[in-house]
């Protein structure tokens, strides 16, 4: 159903996407390297983003949420009104969410993955720039 051109590099569970530079160092690490969500529960489909170009697996994982606020409670930053643990599954696509059934398996996530944020550097270059020391990081 997803494309293989347009899928996530590999889907993820992002908590958080902060702009402001952070010390990685003082971010810690999480209370387990892997996360294992149980089959069933509240999913749904939506697609996140400003113009909707994620499309998402929302799911219930408190432990997502608690690992987010410790963050911003660290000095990250989050652009969101709020936070809703989610697995990015695709970017941007033509395909209708209402009519994908949402995964209901067990899900098993890896350990935190620290990277760079990425942001387009100008039209002109069409390259991307990486903000040092902004974060996402990612399961």
């Amino acid at each position: 159903m997803f494309a293989e051109s347009t899928r996530a590099r590999t889907p993820a569970a992002s908590a958080p996407y902060s702009k402001q530079p952070v010390d990685w160092f003082e971010m810690g690490e999480s209370w387990s390297p892997r996360l294992e969500i149980s089959a069933g529960g509240l999913r749904q489909m939506e697609a996140l983003g400003q113009s909707g170009e994620y499309y998402a697996l929302l799911i219930t994982a408190n432990e997502l949420k608690w690992r987010h606020e410790a963050m911003i409670e660290l000095g990250a930053s989050w652009e969101w009104p709020e936070y809703q643990p989610h697995i990015s599954i695709q970017i941007r696509g033509d395909i209708d969410l209402s009519k994908v059934e949402p995964y209901q398996g067990k899900i098993v996530l890896g350990p935190e993955i620290f990277e760079e944020v990425r942001e387009a550097e100008t039209e002109l270059t069409g390259r991307e720039q990486r903000t040092s020391g902004a974060v996402t990081v990612h399961r």
